[in-house]
């Protein structure tokens, strides 16, 4: 089982039975004390759709700052409850090693490492990208990928050229050279194939104001060509991950500048992309949404989506990102794992202050 940064192996033959249930919906997790802790029950949900209890002996210990839980039962969502019902009835056991993971482990000690993803297609690309306003050149010869499963860092000073950029990964720029290619579409020669594996979610929310939240995404998934059926499901997934659910039917003119966010995001979401653009992602969020929203984006890239994130927040990129590449007048000035990219320096901010011009690191 994956949930965001943490993930628990367990043993087949630890499974004593599999129920279908419907519990408590929203968002949950299990690191601190509870009732449920008390009853051997770990909580693993995002909703209350294909929810599944299984039922372990003996118990699985998971590894907390505080000591060791004993789970007894573990509750998680499934997309497909049936096969998964279906599968863990059988006979066969699996080679699963019995494991002691860390709830509090830090995310690169569980996330794909990056050397392994580059043996993973390229999903965005851009090849000698450059973009030209007047005699100014905004992006001069870029050239990166971002591979399938890989959350990518992209990051640099204001007015280097980041935007800019992105708005020739969507298509919503045409460049002056270059070539940019989404899922292996040319976005160019072929952009309905690009932007149908594509989502984003810009760094101000472009919404329909006259339309409720639910309304919105209901727009998008026609746009999109979804069916009711896939369309509702989604939409109600994604309300409870965002927490959107209480004010879905409002309309959106009436909502804050962090909703809208949400609602930008869940838009961005609601196709399955296999491929997700995101500027300033975490703008207005509260604390709560903001962690939901990290484990939101780690549990697609561990569904092999593909990440570029472009943020201010250093400390961010440097937990969540497979690699980074600093920008700044339109080029790539580093590129690297975010321990290539620190080097020597105490983090990620003094390392990209020295190398951006504005600080040295110790």
């Amino acid at each position: 089982l994956q949930y965001g940064t943490t993930r628990i192996d367990i043993p087949r033959a630890r499974i004593r039975r599999a129920e279908a249930i419907d519990d408590r919906t929203g968002p949950t997790f299990v690191p601190r004390p509870t009732d449920d802790e008390a009853r051997g029950l770990l909580r693993i949900t995002f909703s209350r759709q294909g929810q599944i209890l299984l039922h372990l002996e003996p118990p699985l210990e998971l590894t907390r700052k505080r000591g060791v839980f004993e789970a007894g039962k573990v509750l998680f969502n499934a997309d497909d409850r049936d096969a998964v019902l279906e599968a863990l009835s059988g006979d066969a056991a699996f080679d699963t090693p019995v494991a002691r993971p860390s709830i509090d482990a830090r995310p690169e000690a569980i996330t794909v490492p990056a050397h392994n993803l580059v043996q993973r297609p390229i999903a965005i690309e851009a090849i000698e990208l450059s973009r030209a306003f007047g005699a100014r050149l905004a992006v001069d010869n870029l050239t990166f990928g971002v591979h399938a499963g890989e959350i990518y860092g992209f990051i640099g000073p204001n007015g280097a050229g980041k935007t800019t950029t992105i708005s020739m990964l969507v298509g919503l720029l045409a460049p002056t050279s270059g070539i940019v290619r989404i899922a292996g579409h040319d976005i160019a020669a072929s952009p309905i194939a690009a932007k149908q594996a594509l989502g984003y979610v810009p760094d101000k929310p472009v919404l329909y104001d006259t339309l409720t939240g639910r309304e919105n995404l209901e727009f998008i998934a026609q746009m999109r060509g979804m069916s009711q059926r896939d369309a509702d499901v989604r939409i109600g997934a994604l309300f409870d991950t965002l927490a959107l659910r209480d004010r879905g039917d409002e309309l959106v003119r009436s909502w804050s500048f962090g909703m809208r966010n949400k609602l930008s995001l869940a838009m961005a979401l609601l196709h399955r992309p296999s491929v997700l653009i995101l500027d300033e992602p975490f703008n207005g969020l509260d604390p709560q949404t903001s962690h939901n929203l990290r484990e939101l984006v780690l549990a697609q890239a561990l569904q092999e989506t593909s990440v570029l994130l472009s943020t201010h927040d250093l400390s961010l990129v440097e937990r969540m990102c497979h690699r980074i590449g600093v920008i700044e007048e339109g080029r790539l000035i580093a590129e690297g794992s975010p321990a290539d990219i620190r080097h020597q320096a105490v983090d990620l901010e003094s390392a990209f202050l020295a190398m951006t011009g504005h600080g040295t690191a110790p």
